[in-house]
């Protein structure tokens, strides 16, 4: 069950990079036209979806921390304790997590 597993997720983002790849590629490689909106696009979604949806969840959980770092450590184990417990919880925080990437992303 393990190697399907890690075989899918490798696969998945193989996937994912080579569509990306392939179209900047035909984008820039054959067009010559440079598309820095594309990668300002995954940059800001990337950005988005790793810290601004960890400090909403820190702010709704009042978890304490000295630092980000340390209170962002925090928030993992206690959102991952959540998602263990009941796993609709998971997919609701990765739809939250998509719509917010892609509200600021668009």
């Amino acid at each position: 069950m393990a190697l399907e597993t890690l075989i899918s997720s490798i696969l998945l983002w193989f996937g994912l990079y080579s569509i990306l790849s392939l179209s900047l590629n035909i984008e820039y490689g054959y067009g010559g036209i440079p598309n820095f909106g594309k990668a300002l696009a995954v940059l800001v979604g990337a950005f988005t979806t790793g810290a601004i949806v960890n400090r909403i969840l820190i702010a709704v959980y009042s978890v304490e921390g000295r630092t980000i770092t340390q209170a962002s450590g925090f928030m993992k184990s206690t959102v991952d304790q959540i998602i263990a417990s009941n796993p609709a919880y998971g997919i609701a925080l990765l739809l939250f997590s998509l719509a917010v990437a892609a509200v600021f992303g668009g």
